[in-house]
């Protein structure tokens, strides 16, 4: 864990071995720093790693957070992700973010400020970017290289573009600019971004401070730590902006940055965001769990082939627009005919299917009830034998045809 002398000996060697001021700064940083309550919290705890370490932190400290259920959708659940956010508290709204974001992927990791090193157990989770070291090419180009292999790897990477804690302004507490770097990443990686807006505080007496003299707060940035005993933060997790919303070259990468940001505080207003994104139809899952999933599943046939006649009947093709490879073959048709009252008959679908211990397909659902009628066409069923011999519905949605909510909800104005 942190170990001031330590610390100070690594990131300030001159003021470390100067004979007069070593006792007196380290006894102000071990108080700065919490050094004994942070030694109490790891002999309590010495075995934790990881995500575990901060759920016990979080625990520790009796801070909780939240996050609306539909906008966790908006996470992707695999492929490179850069996630950007503003800073307000500087390190229990770090801890919470990686928590919430890995409930719905464990590949996230987090760029942050050197000194975390000290926290052994963080190991895993960090990117280091050095703050107080020397700005070589040499120490740069580490922390470039292990993040940019992150990305590449499929993975998910925070990053809290200011590159400090939010201070407080005219317009309440805001971060400062946000340094262009979280642009150069997505550009060079191809990875989309997520914005999240955080909202949270620290104390007046920390703001005051930040006032009087900057590098005094950030040192208080510990001691509000442990201020935040039984605080709450709340996420807002915005949609995502797909690489050509921001790859274009029409403005500078500062004034695509700007946008970024604004887009943010946006988020936390209940406004409208400045960038165009993309709104997922359903929550993305993992594609191995998908497969097991669909590997323990019946296949259609054993459920009497009721959905292929229920939607092939309601939504057909009749300019037989595609062929099936190999086609599935319905063994028998154990619904009613199909009749004028659509709502009648999928209550009937629903009823067999209960009784067959099943439920009609999340997706078919939704692409049902995309358009108005003739919108929808399910164009065949085809038994895919690299897949379980799972039934594949293929699906075509004439978007001219969507209802008005639905176009609202997925395209916008």
């Amino acid at each position: 864990m942190i170990e001031v002398e330590q610390l100070l000996n690594r990131n300030l060697p001159a003021l470390n071995n100067h004979q007069l001021l070593h006792k007196s700064a380290l006894w102000m940083l071990r108080g700065l720093l919490c050094e004994r309550e942070i030694k109490r919290f790891a002999e309590a705890y010495p075995n934790l790693q990881g995500v575990e370490f901060v759920e016990h932190v979080l625990d520790f400290f009796n801070f909780s957070f939240t996050a609306r259920d539909s906008e966790l959708d908006n996470i992707p659940t695999e492929g490179r992700l850069i996630i950007v956010a503003n800073h307000p508290i500087g390190s229990l709204d770090g801890l919470a973010l990686l928590k919430m974001v890995n409930s719905v992927r464990s590949d996230v990791k987090i760029l942050a400020n050197d000194v975390l090193q000290a926290i052994e157990p963080l190991h895993e989770l960090l990117i280091p970017v050095p703050v107080f070291k020397s700005r070589t090419a040499c120490v740069r180009s580490e922390p470039l290289k292990r993040l940019y292999q992150h990305l590449e790897a499929e993975g998910a990477l925070v990053v809290f573009p200011a590159g400090e804690v939010s201070r407080l302004r005219p317009q309440g507490v805001r971060d400062h600019h946000w340094n262009t770097g979280f642009l150069k990443m997505a550009l060079r990686a191809q990875a989309p971004i997520l914005p999240i807006h955080v909202k949270a505080h620290n104390s007046a007496w920390f703001y005051g401070a930040s006032m009087l003299y900057k590098p005094l707060a950030t040192l208080l940035l510990v001691q509000e730590m442990f201020r935040q005993q039984c605080g709450h933060i709340d996420f807002r997790i915005g949609e995502l902006v797909p690489l050509k919303s921001f790859n274009g070259e029409q403005l500078t990468l500062p004034q695509r940055a700007k946008l970024f940001r604004r887009h943010v505080y946006r988020l936390g207003q209940n406004k409208k965001g400045v960038l165009k994104t993309q709104r997922p139809v359903a929550r993305a899952e993992p594609r191995q769990v998908l497969k097991k999933a669909v590997e323990a599943c019946e296949r259609l046939g054993k459920t009497q082939d009721a959905l292929v006649q229920f939607f092939g009947d309601h939504f057909p093709d009749p300019d037989n627009l595609a062929q099936s490879r190999t086609p599935f073959m319905p063994n028998s048709r154990p619904l009613p005919d199909i009749s004028d009252d659509y709502s009648d008959d999928l209550l009937h679908l629903k009823h067999f299917l209960a009784h067959q211990g099943a439920a009609i397909p999340t997706l078919f659902k939704q692409y049902a009830d995309l358009c108005e009628k003739g919108g929808v066409r399910f164009l065949g069923f085809n038994v895919d034998a690299d897949f379980a011999n799972a039934v594949d519905g293929l699906v075509m949605v004439d978007v001219h045809r969507l209802k008005a909510h639905k176009r609202q909800r997925y395209l916008g104005d």
